[in-house]
């Protein structure tokens, strides 16, 4: 990863927002989304704690949310820590 980019963290609760493309909160799946072109774009450093990973796979989630997770954590600037 290239020193100098900008750092984000995401905890589930935003994964969980991101995948069902709800959030009770005005204004947060916007950021949400542009923060997601940003890691696709190579912009920022997405990271995220290693229980984020278990706490999604024991959530009800669909299996096409499961299968973006896993996708992203295949980038270079997508991290657990």
């Amino acid at each position: 990863m290239k020193a100098g980019k900008r750092i984000v963290y995401w905890d589930t609760n935003i994964f969980l927002a991101w995948f069902s493309g709800k959030s009770p909160f005005t204004g947060v799946m916007e950021g949400i989304e542009e923060t997601a072109r940003s890691v696709d774009k190579g912009e920022i450093i997405l990271i995220t704690s290693v229980m984020t990973e278990s706490e999604i796979m024991r959530g009800v989630v669909r299996p096409e949310a499961r299968d973006r997770f896993d996708k992203l954590f295949k980038r270079r600037n997508v991290r657990m820590i």
